[in-house]
């Protein structure tokens, strides 16, 4: 084993959550980040996550990729086990 090869750090994996929101996930935001079932749930700040789902499509979207994969992944929890 070359010496540089086996010491050299592992790659990262990014994985591409921002595109996928925007395009093949998109649906799910839609079912689960719904306003009337945001409103029903009484858990969120109802004004925000439109605004989230907006910023999504902005030319800044900073960690709102991050910030609505974790509300999808509740999202889908809660219907799953509480409903």
């Amino acid at each position: 084993c070359q010496q540089e090869l086996c010491m050299r750090s592992e790659p990262g994996f990014e994985v591409p959550l921002l595109h996928w929101l925007k395009n093949e996930l998109g649906q799910m935001i839609k079912e689960l980040l719904n306003d009337d079932f945001i409103e029903e749930q009484q858990l969120f700040n109802v004004d925000e996550i439109p605004r989230m789902r907006q910023m999504l499509h902005s030319k800044n979207p900073g960690d709102v990729a991050s910030r609505l994969w974790a509300l999808i992944v509740f999202q889908y929890w809660y219907k799953k086990y509480i409903l």
